[in-house]
């Protein structure tokens, strides 16, 4: 009972700033494997013991054994297992640490099968012959065929660490603190092997091997910063180019941030005139996600917007995305002491906002790099070239209206502090 609680504790999200205080920074790390935080937030999955984790009935399975050491996987001919019988786990925005031994045999010592969103994949440590790491699988190709294979002398008896970290549709993994893969998954869809099929919905196996797993952990990765816009307190955390066409506004249990009106702000500028920016944060690369709603009317320019790199109001980025896209819509837009200039390529689709739809938005920003995901799939992806400057994020629409719920920001190193007026 302990261990369930402490994981659903786990699993809620942070406050607002103005409610809660900062929580330390775990997510969209460094293509290293970061070292600051190591030890926060970690819940031990091997801890729950036999109580959470079922022998995985593969067929000429090996005993599977828990101890305060962890857990022995006999070989078998070929597979010996155990799969997640606990609470329920998250399928994204997670990460997981196994280290893991190979004591006798010659194939995988560790195969780690996780969730990645609606699907799972394999991290096989010492496959097809003893030395293989790899994914399996890709694109219905397992870690032989589809390019994720590298190759590693393991030495018997001797520990490995590997982590796996699911960032919505981005997938990295690292051995021993050194990067092995990053997997775009909407390009490259996950799949399982029909052997491994019963260790959903989290399992670990060997193939003809003795192994030991000493540690297999799990964090859920944190939001720097969220707000769900409960009560007054979610809107003072927000700093707007004109307060009055701003309201907070619910319908039963869910909230929202509602632009209910044209913005009386002008800018110095062609850009945006409706922005509601997040006090005291700055931010270099992160990923943020937020419910939006558009509730004007249709036409090609129909838009929200998401504020990125912003300095001042002269000088920041924009995602204005609307129904069509041309030099002027549905694009990644600078304003740097001129006119907003499109960074991005004209596409050939924009997206369908509906009547009264709820759409889920991702916006991801690491160094040159911004992608937007509009439902799961990518609506916008934007090469800059250059990096984009360090700055506040924030919401908003050119001249339309909509509402914003359930926000929330993952960076590995944001600047908190005040911050000065946007809009004197």
């Amino acid at each position: 009972m302990r261990f369930v609680i402490m994981l659903a504790l786990a699993l809620v999200a942070h406050a607002c700033r103005t409610e809660a205080g900062l929580p330390a920074p775990v997510v969209v790390a460094p293509e290293r494997e970061p070292v600051a935080q190591e030890d926060a937030g970690w819940i031990d999955l091997l801890a729950a013991g036999e109580g959470a984790w079922a022998a995985t009935s593969f067929g000429g399975e090996g005993a599977t054994s828990f101890n305060r050491e962890g857990l022995l996987l006999e070989a078998g001919t070929p597979l010996t297992g155990v799969s997640w019988r606990g609470a329920e786990l998250p399928t994204s925005d997670y990460e997981l640490q196994v280290v893991a031994t190979r004591l006798a045999g010659s194939d995988f010592f560790c195969g780690l099968t996780f969730p990645v969103n609606d699907s799972w994949l394999t991290l096989v440590l010492g496959g097809w012959g003893g030395s293989l790491t790899g994914l399996s699988s890709l694109n219905g190709l397992d870690a032989s065929e589809n390019g994720t294979a590298s190759y590693v002398n393991y030495e018997a008896g001797r520990p490995y660490s590997a982590r796996v970290r699911v960032d919505g549709t981005r997938l990295r993994t690292w051995l021993d603190g050194e990067p092995l893969h990053d997997i775009d998954t909407l390009r490259r869809a996950p799949s399982l092997r029909v052997e491994v099929l019963a260790s959903r919905p989290l399992g670990l196996a060997s193939y003809d091997t003795r192994a030991h797993i000493s540690s297999l952990r799990l964090r859920p990765l944190v939001p720097v910063w969220s707000t769900d816009f409960n009560g007054g307190a979610a809107g003072a955390c927000l700093e707007y180019s004109d307060s009055s066409a701003w309201k907070l506004d619910r319908d039963g249990d869910q909230a929202w941030l509602e632009l209910a009106g044209a913005s009386k702000y002008t800018p110095p500028f062609r850009s945006p005139h409706s922005i509601a920016l997040v006090r005291d944060l700055v931010l270099d690369d992160f990923t943020f996600t937020v419910r939006a709603l558009q509730t004007g009317r249709e036409y090609g320019h129909r838009d929200l917007c998401l504020i990125l790199a912003w300095r001042d109001p002269a000088h920041y980025a924009y995602v204005h995305l609307a129904s069509q896209p041309d030099d002027h819509a549905h694009n990644l837009f600078l304003v740097d002491g001129a006119a907003r200039r499109r960074l991005g390529v004209v596409g050939t689709r924009g997206v369908e906002w509906g009547t009264d739809v709820w759409h889920d938005l991702r916006l991801e920003k690491e160094g040159a790099r911004v992608r937007v995901l509009f439902d799961g799939a990518v609506a916008l992806e934007v090469d800059t070239g250059t990096a984009l400057a360090p700055g506040r994020v924030g919401l908003g629409s050119f001249d339309d209206t909509g509402r914003f719920s359930a926000w929330r920001i993952y960076a590995a190193n944001p600047h908190a502090g005040p911050t000065a007026a946007a809009f004197d």
